[in-house]
């Protein structure tokens, strides 16, 4: 993490950079929990680090890196972020999936809530046809998942 906080040395103050760099503690910010009411600064801050850094890798999260330690917060236990590269799902209380990448039933057994959820928006329509067509011939991860999960059941094609 400190070489991508490094990375927005060319949109964040040095100070902000070291301060960040300091809190030591790597920030996911695939599982977030907030209170309305108590928020709206964080999120606010949170927004415009982003956009500063728009359009780099997993902005958000490095963004989040970056502006936490001058914001109130409790980081959790691992089992609130559990991977779904552990065994044990017992001890999680939310899993994280990180991804399509890890959609893969054969390495990852935990993976196929994954893949129920996934099917399950395919088969809602949540996006165009245009926009699920080029998410599906686009990543090769949901090209290998119909191989191995005798395809999607969807009727546009995917």
């Amino acid at each position: 993490m400190s070489k991508r906080i490094i990375s927005l040395s060319d949109i964040l103050p040095k100070e902000q950079i070291i301060k960040a760099l300091d809190y030591g503690t790597a920030i996911n910010t695939g599982i977030l929990g907030y209170k309305k009411n108590e928020s709206k600064d964080f999120f606010n801050d949170w927004i415009e680090t982003t956009y500063k850094g728009k359009c780099r890798f997993i902005i958000d999260e490095i963004a989040c890196q970056c502006i936490c330690y001058k914001h109130k917060h409790i980081l959790v236990g691992q089992e609130w972020n559990y991977s779904c590269r552990e065994t044990d799902m017992s001890r999680g209380k939310i899993i994280h999936f990180h991804g399509r990448k890890h959609a893969q039933p054969d390495k990852y057994p935990s993976s196929k809530i994954w893949i129920k959820e996934f099917r399950e928006f395919i088969d809602k329509h949540v996006l165009p046809n245009d926009m699920l067509s080029k998410l599906v011939s686009w990543d090769k991860h949901v090209k290998r998942l119909e191989k191995i999960n005798d395809r999607f059941h969807t009727s546009n094609g995917c």
